[in-house]
C-alpha cells in the first residue's frame, strides 16, 4: 500500500494513495492516534436512487482514483466517470480534498452528475475506526460526546454505551445515530472529549448557506443490547472483525443531470479543554461570518408579546377562519398586543401538507 503523508506541527495524517482513505490522524500535541482500526477507513459514498432500487449506494472505497495532486499540506483525489457498483456504471465525476491549515484539518468534496438520476446523498470526511481519545485503552473508553440539539445537549460516554439508535439509519445495518442541520442540530458541530487528558476533538460542517447537513455516527460491527455496562461489542464477540465508531458528514443535494455539487468545508480540530472549548471554536467562526442582531433593531425585539393563533389543526378542527381576523385583532388591541401571527392557514392545517400551500 502506498501512503501519502501530510504533516505540520499539530498533526500527522496518513492517506491511502489509491483510494484517499484516511488511515491515521495523529494529534502531536497530545501524542495519540485518533484512528484505532485502519480497516474501517472510508473515503466517500454517493446515493443515486434508481426507479427500481432506491438504496443505490456507490462506495468510494471500490473506485480507483484517476489522479492525485499534492501541494504542500493539501491533497486532492479525483475519480473520473464512470463510478461503478453492482448496478452498473454511472456518469459521475468526483473529487475529494484534504488539507492542513494550522490547527484545522479541512475536508471538502465536489461531484458532477451527468446521469439522468439526481444525486441524493454525498457522504465524506470519514474518520473511521475510533475507540476514544487518548493513548491508554482504559481511559480512552471514558471519552464523551456532546451534540448540540435544540435547547439540550445529547451527551453520553459513547465508547462504552453507544445508546439506542431508534432505528434511524442511512444505508447501513449497523447501529447508527444521525443528526441533521437545520433540524435536530441547532449548530453544525459535535465534540468528543476526554476529561482524563483534558483534550477534545471538534468536528463541524461550516458554510454560510443553510443547506441540509447530517452528522452520522455508526458502531461497527454491531451492538449488544440489554447489558448493564454498555452495549459495545466485546472482543470475544468481534474476533478479527473491525471494531469502532465511524463518523462522517452527509449532504443531501439532489444534484440533477448536468449540475455540480460542492460541499461545505468540514473541519476537524483537536484542542485542549472540554466540549465548552469546542463551542468557543464554533462561536469564533460564527461571529466572523454572521452579525449578531442588536436588541431593538427589529420590531419583534421591541415587543413584549405577540398573539399566535392556530386557525386549522392537522386533525381538520377549525378554530378560526380569515373572517375572524378583525374580531381577534380587536381583542389584541384591547390588551395592547400589536402583532398577530396566524398558523394552520394552509390546506390541511398546521403541520400537514407541507410544502403545498
Amino acid at each position: 500500500m502506498k501512503i501519502i503523508t501530510i504533516e505540520n506541527k499539530f498533526y500527522v495524517i496518513d492517506i491511502d494513495a489509491d483510494t484517499g482513505k484516511i488511515l491515521q490522524v495523529i494529534d502531536k500535541t497530545a501524542d495519540y492516534c485518533l484512528i484505532s482500526d485502519q480497516k474501517m477507513a472510508e473515503n466517500f459514498r454517493i446515493l443515486l436512487p434508481l426507479p427500481d432500487y432506491e438504496c443505490n449506494y456507490i462506495c468510494g472505497v471500490i473506485q480507483k482514483s484517476t489522479a492525485i495532486r499534492k501541494s504542500g499540506n493539501n491533497v486532492q483525489f479525483y475519480w473520473k466517470s464512470p463510478l461503478s457498483n453492482e448496478k452498473g456504471d454511472f456518469d459521475i465525476d468526483f473529487s475529494l480534498n484534504i488539507s492542513l491549515n494550522a490547527e484545522e484539518i479541512i475536508f471538502n468534496c465536489a461531484c458532477h452528475n451527468n446521469t439522468k438520476f439526481p444525486v441524493a446523498e454525498v457522504w465524506f470526511a470519514f474518520i473511521g475506526g475510533m475507540n476514544g481519545i487518548g493513548r491508554k485503552q482504559e481511559t480512552k473508553k471514558e471519552t464523551e460526546i456532546v451534540i448540540p440539539t435544540g435547547n439540550l445537549l445529547w451527551t453520553r460516554k459513547i465508547f462504552k454505551d453507544f445508546g439506542n439508535t431508534r432505528g434511524q439509519t442511512l444505508g447501513c445495518l449497523s447501529p447508527e445515530h444521525t443528526f441533521s442541520y437545520p433540524g435536530s442540530l441547532c449548530m453544525p458541530w459535535i465534540s468528543l472529549f476526554n476529561r482524563n487528558i483534558n483534550r477534545s476533538v471538534y468536528f463541524a460542517a461550516l458554510e454560510k448557506t443553510p443547506r441540509v447537513k447530517i452528522i452520522r455516527l455508526s458502531l461497527e460491527p454491531g451492538s449488544g443490547e440489554m447489558r448493564p455496562h454498555g452495549n459495545w461489542p466485546r472482543p470475544d464477540e468481534t474476533g478479527n472483525l473491525p471494531s469502532g465508531i465511524v463518523m462522517n458528514w452527509v449532504c443531501v443535494p439532489y444534484t440533477r443531470k448536468g449540475e455540480n455539487f460542492e460541499s461545505p468545508d468540514v473541519v476537524l480540530r483537536s484542542h485542549d479543554g472540554l466540549w465548552q472549548e469546542s463551542g468557543k471554536v464554533y462561536r469564533k467562526w460564527f461571529d466572523k461570518h454572521f452579525k449578531v442582531i442588536k436588541p431593538g433593531s427589529t420590531w419583534i425585539r421591541r415587543e413584549t408579546s405577540f398573539y399566535h393563533q392556530m386557525f386549522m389543526l392537522p386533525e381538520d378542527n377549525i378554530n378560526y377562519t380569515f373572517k375572524d381576523i378583525p374580531k381577534l385583532a380587536e381583542i389584541c388591541t384591547k390588551y395592547d398586543v400589536r402583532h398577530f401571527m396566524i398558523a394552520g392557514w394552509q390546506i390541511g392545517g398546521h403541520d400537514r401538507g407541507y410544502p403545498y400551500y
